[in-house]
């Protein structure tokens, strides 16, 4: 077991239905800090990501990879990469600490776990201590004979395992520019990845400490449990008394593969999250922890969602066969049946799975939780289990502006955007939206109404030049984010549960640009902006680190209280929960403030109107229209033959009377 760091995902929109891209779902800086025990753990889980979908991560790895070629993983370059990592992690962290003092290695601490004892590390800021214990072992390594097997409970162990270095990161496909922008750590890559982080505070003697599970974002695709800045979480989350547990699992191929039967039933990543979260329950006492106050659902006890819902465009498929089954064809597997497929995928080298490419449409991850029946984690189709299941409290939120790094990566793509979208091009973008959705029914309809929204009503003299910019901008966020949120938090308001709506509208000063742009939420709660300015260290950080410090003690509190702004809290405002009605919630800022109305425009037009429009049952429409026309060409045809039928009849009449008066007169003479 090995061990060492890496970063996450990102995406556009394409022009075109033959552009590459990924969905958002998702998310994504779809941060998924949370998650049902039993079958609605899909609820959290998606990302969605997910769902978490179209999501730019701004944060980066250039991989080193580092395994033998079935996936084994090479212990001396696994140690080399984790040293490298570690050293560069701690000096980035070392940066964004500064003002309240360095990130310091004081002296080891071993624990006994339920699997054997392990050796973590004292670490320092300032006058505070935390226990850190970093690659932890939840599951089996999925490798061998357990390669594309449900997880199982790790074997226990003799002695003391090191728990002082990150795990590697889950194997995942290498990421390109629009997924990697910024390049900030050597990565290493291995399947034997499924192991978890764990901050806690250092005097750990009662069961007291609530529990934060964050799952890292990256639609099923892509990142890692160390993606955070471990002087972040011991700032904004520990030194409030609270316990951080951050979890790799399988992602992609790996983690998603399914033949739709019991050979390999799908979700495997899922799997592992619920083994993992098993793993808290048991051992979260020995850390301190209270395993009655988890911010997780079911067997855990709250939802937080950051820019993704399961409920999100493409955060959940109905299957993964089709793309299995292409997997298996690209592979030369030539497999008869389930069992000889499975057979044939383990032998099969890494690397080759990750660089399959299914044929399919370019906006939507193909390997990514699907809806797998009674006896799976996902029994139903997302829409119906958010609806009907049973609810807890829950905060969700999306930035100001979601898509504006898909809006900018439009430029890579010879899209002037500098000068304005044209209509053209602005259709065309509409088009690939509306139509790209499998979701949808009446795509022609949505089409035109998405259009009319979106498109034509913004065309006017009077307008910017950028306007269309504005409004492609506001409708991918609409689509994506925003209205899913908007969606999944009237679902919970309904059923009277807690619901802290919030959007993240903080317009940091020291951004080139003033967008608010997708994962802004996490970033500045995990500090990682810092990370993307490095050669602009002597701006003003204070509004930033307010906006940190608000953000951070919320969260805080509504794991502690079900209440992110309590009495004893003492802010200047009050985030009250959202109704149905009014969909209230706070604009978070360095100063706060409450409002209604969230996102109403992307709630009303594709939660209500785009709804409305796909219920219509246009084959009726059809046919009614082929008997209206049959009928008024029926109605037509009468009308003249009625017309010409009065016209002979007059024509009859004046001749009648023509001759009856010719007769007179010739009677006269």
């Amino acid at each position: 077991m090995y061990f060492s760091v890496p970063h996450p995902l990102s995406s556009s929109f394409p022009l075109s239905s033959s552009s590459s891209s990924s969905a958002f779902s998702s998310s994504s800086f779809c941060a998924i800090n949370f998650f049902r025990f039993n079958f609605p753990l899909f609820l959290l889980l998606l990302p969605i990501f997910a769902l978490c979908q179209h999501s730019v991560r701004h944060s980066a790895a250039s991989f080193v990879y580092s395994t033998d070629s079935d996936g084994s993983t090479n212990a001396a370059a696994a140690a080399s990469a984790a040293a490298d990592v570690g050293e560069e992690a701690l000096s980035l962290d070392d940066e964004t600490t500064a003002a309240a003092g360095r990130l310091r290695k004081t002296h080891p601490i071993e624990l006994t776990i339920d699997s054997g004892s392990i050796r973590g590390e004292y670490l320092t800021i300032g006058a505070n201590e935390f226990a850190v214990f970093k690659g932890i072992p939840y599951a089996a390594p999925p490798v061998g004979s357990l390669r594309f097997q449900m997880p199982e409970p790790p074997a226990k162990w003799r002695g003391v395992m090191n728990a002082s270095q990150y795990p590697p990161m889950c194997a995942q496909r290498p990421r390109d520019r629009k997924v990697d922008p910024v390049k900030l750590y050597k990565i290493h890559v291995s399947e034997d990845c499924l192991y978890l982080n764990l901050f806690a505070p250092s005097q750990f003697t009662n069961d007291t400490y609530p529990v934060i599970v964050w799952v890292h974002g990256g639609r099923f695709q892509y990142g890692s449990s160390a993606d955070y800045p471990q002087n972040a979480i011991l700032n904004n989350f520990v030194s409030r008394k609270a316990i951080f547990v951050s979890i790799n699992y399988r992602l992609g191929p790996m983690g998603f593969l399914s033949t739709g039967d019991s050979v390999l039933p799908g979700n495997l990543g899922l799997w592992d999250l619920m083994l993992s979260l098993k793993w808290v329950q048991i051992n979260a006492h020995v850390f301190g922890g209270d395993p009655n106050n988890v911010m997780l659902v079911r067997l855990f006890h709250k939802v937080m969602l950051m820019s993704g819902t399961a409920v999100s465009p493409g955060a959940v498929r109905d299957t993964a066969i089709n793309g299995t089954w292409q997997l298996d064809a690209r592979l030369h597997c030539r497999s008869f049946n389930s069992s000889e497929l499975l057979e044939c995928f383990k032998k099969q080298l890494r690397d080759e799975i990750l660089a399959f490419e299914p044929n399919a449409d370019p906006d939507y991850d193909v390997f990514v939780p699907i809806v797998d029946g009674e006896d799976g984690l996902i029994p139903e189709d997302p829409e119906t289990m958010a609806i009907s299941r049973r609810k807890h409290p829950i905060m969700l939120g999306t930035t100001r502006d979601e898509s504006a790094l898909s809006m900018l990566l439009l430029n890579e793509k010879n899209v002037n955007m500098t000068d304005g979208l044209s209509v053209m091009v602005a259709e065309q973008l509409v088009d690939n939206l509306t139509q790209g959705f499998s979701g949808f029914t009446n795509h022609r309809l949505i089409r035109e109404g998405a259009m009319h929204e979106y498109v034509w009503t913004r065309v006017d003299p009077s307008l910017k030049v950028a306007a269309l910019n504005e409004s492609i901008l506001e409708m991918f966020s609409h689509f994506w984010f925003d209205s899913p949120t908007a969606r999944l938090a009237n679902y919970y308001s309904r059923q009277a549960v807690p619901v802290f709506l919030y959007s993240f509208d903080h317009v940091s000063e020291n951004f080139e640009t003033q967008r608010v742009f997708h994962g802004c939420d996490e970033m500045f709660l995990f500090q990682l902006e810092r990370r993307f300015l490095e050669t602009r260290k002597d701006r003003n950080w204070q509004l930033d680190k307010r906006v940190t410090e608000l953000f951070a003690e919320m969260v805080v509190n509504f794991l502690k209280y079900d209440d992110p702004t309590p009495e004893l809290g003492r802010f200047p405002f009050n985030w009250t929960s959202s109704t149905s009605s009014k969909l209230d919630f706070l604009s978070i800022t360095d100063s706060p403030t409450m409002n209604v109305g969230f996102r109403w425009q992307a709630h009303v037009f594709w939660n209500k109107y785009v709804e409305h429009l796909d219920s219509v049952d246009v084959g009726n429409l059809q046919k009614i229209a082929y008997l209206d026309k049959q009928l008024g060409d029926y109605q037509l045809a009468t009308w003249m033959l009625l017309f010409c039928s009065l016209f002979f009849f007059a024509i009859l009449v004046g001749l009648a009377c023509y001759c009856t008066r010719k007769e007179t007169d010739e009677d006269e003479l």
